[in-house]
């Protein structure tokens, strides 16, 4: 493990559903049955952290100006702050005063997932050595991670790859950056024309099978008339 220090900001989607979740502090959300779930949320911002940091000194520096690099709205009551300090990774729920350290926030993989937030030993396809899965990032319903060589470190480029662990980016310097998040939205465009490709060819073959039983039908229904006509031509003889 290096000695690299990051943190995240997750703030809500902006959809119907989670509107009634915005500015709820951890209290209201338990009074209703539910607690903050990482498939509500989205990263807006990744980045180093400065010695001392905590997450109100995050918070704090956010607010009075926000980085250029930051997509989403002031830190406040509902986003969550999620610090990997020394190999530590704690995710904080914004209250309305102070904290609430949320457990298992980042724990949220689908079954189809090789991969999780932490992951050790994984061996890229291609790529020499392990890899060690030290953050991750949610873009249309799907989920990268980033990953670092586990013997080479901070020495050595980190690579994004999905949650199969199939290789999205290679040689990575700045995590998940505005050129890496481009060519996740380019790996996501192109699985999708995959897979619509992949559907008409199913369908396209699912009507061919069609046609084909329709004139197979037709056949037997010709072989039968005439095979009734012989009959009936030997009858009356």
């Amino acid at each position: 493990m290096s000695g690299l220090n990051q943190f995240a900001v997750y703030q809500l989607k902006n959809t119907p559903e989670t509107r009634q979740l915005l500015f709820r502090s951890c209290k209201v959300l338990q009074e209703k049955g539910t607690q903050p779930r990482l498939s509500d949320y989205e990263q807006v911002y990744v980045g180093f952290m400065q010695s001392g940091d905590t997450p109100e000194k995050i918070q704090d520096r956010f607010n009075r100006q926000h980085p250029r690099a930051f997509q989403g709205h002031s830190i406040s009551v509902s986003d969550v702050l999620i610090l990997h300090e020394e190999g530590t990774v704690t995710a904080y729920y914004v209250e309305p005063e102070g904290y609430a350290v949320i457990e298992g926030f980042l724990q949220e993989d689908t079954s189809e997932s090789r991969l999780s937030f932490g992951t050790r030993h994984f061996q890229i396809k291609g790529k020499r050595g392990t890899w060690h899965a030290f953050d991750r990032i949610t873009i249309e319903e799907q989920v990268f991670f980033l990953m670092e060589h586990e013997k080479s470190g901070k020495g050595k480029a980190w690579a994004v790859v999905d949650q199969k662990g199939q290789l999205v980016a290679d040689h990575v310097q700045n995590g998940f950056d505005q050129t890496v998040r481009r060519k996740i939205q380019e790996y996501i465009a192109q699985n999708k024309m995959k897979k619509n490709a992949g559907g008409q060819h199913k369908e396209r073959l699912k009507k061919g099978r069609g046609r084909d039983s329709v004139l197979a039908k037709l056949r037997q229904k010709q072989e039968r008339i005439v095979l009734n006509r012989g009959k009936k031509d030997t009858e009356n003889k």
